[in-house]
């Protein structure tokens, strides 16, 4: 029945809008009419259940009511025998009269018995007329109901398996739309991962190669700095020596020597520690020079 299945609707009603998709959203309230249509078919049905209970009861109550009215003269007619016996008889017994008190009250509770039945009797034909039902031809009015019952039996039927089937196609949608969904989302985040995977690996080949030239540059610099450096040690050596052949001859002053020295160590680049190998070697071939002069 619709009525069981009112939690799927509202299941189908929240998924549809975590999928945001359109056309599942109007199937989904299609379902909501199609299940509120089933249910009130559904209650339809109980209605004219209700009407027919009402109608057998109200016939029971008839019944039972004229079977009342007859014990009820019986009641009457025996009580009444009862009494004028013992009123015209001067001489009964206490057991008779005994007997028409135990009548009298055996009629007052048919009569009371009789007037609730009579009181059921009114409420049940004021219900089936609230019902629209004909009193007076009941046999007319149970046949319309049964014809009504299959009817409405047979589109209620009709209504809930439509829903249900309705449902189930609906969840089966549902359920690949997730699906695909998931995996979908699950491919993005897996490609995301790949190309995240990517830049991390490129930045490192990038970070590689950077270093690789800088480390390359550097011993560039370094061998391009050592050959720069041997050559104009030559060339110190070479014009150191002539600073050493001018004091020999006494051209140039020891003083003048010293900055000629440093000013050639400057125009060449050159530093104190690079050069202190080359002016001791120097100087000791020039010490050597003038001991074998003099």
């Amino acid at each position: 029945m619709a009525d069981n299945n009112s939690t799927d609707i509202v299941d189908l009603i929240i998924d549809a809008k975590n999928l945001a998709i359109d056309e599942i959203n109007e199937t989904v309230k299609g379902l909501s009419t199609l299940g509120e249509t089933a249910r009130k078919t559904e209650k339809d049905l109980d209605k004219i259940r209700v009407t027919q209970d009402t109608i057998a009861s109200y016939k029971q109550a008839g019944d039972s009511m004229r079977q009342l009215r007859d014990e009820v003269d019986r009641a009457e007619l025996a009580y009444e025998q009862k009494r004028q016996a013992v009123k015209q008889n001067k001489d009964a017994t206490d057991e008779e009269i005994l007997a028409v008190k135990s009548a009298k009250r055996e009629l007052a509770d048919l009569r009371l018995e009789l007037r609730n039945q009579e009181t059921e009797y009114r409420r049940l034909t004021r219900s089936l007329r609230e019902y629209g039902v004909d009193t007076k031809d009941l046999d007319k009015s149970q046949q319309a109901l049964e014809q009504q019952f299959k009817e409405t039996a047979a589109e209620s039927e009709k209504l809930n398996r439509e829903y249900r089937d309705s449902v189930a196609a609906t969840r089966a949608r549902i359920a690949a739309e997730k699906e695909t969904r998931d995996a979908t989302a699950a491919a993005t985040a897996a490609e995301q991962a790949k190309q995240q995977a990517l830049a991390a690996s490129t930045l490192e080949m990038e970070k590689a190669a950077a270093g690789a030239m800088k480390a390359a540059k550097a011993e560039s610099d370094r061998i391009a700095e050592q050959e720069r450096v041997t050559a104009s040690l030559v060339k110190y050596e070479q014009q150191l020596r002539d600073l050493n052949k001018q004091v020999d001859e006494s051209t140039l002053s020891r003083a003048d020597f010293i900055r000629a020295e440093e000013k050639l160590r400057n125009e060449l680049q050159l530093t104190d520690s690079q050069t202190r190998t080359t002016r001791a070697a120097r100087y000791r071939d020039w010490e050597t020079d003038r001991k074998s002069v003099v």
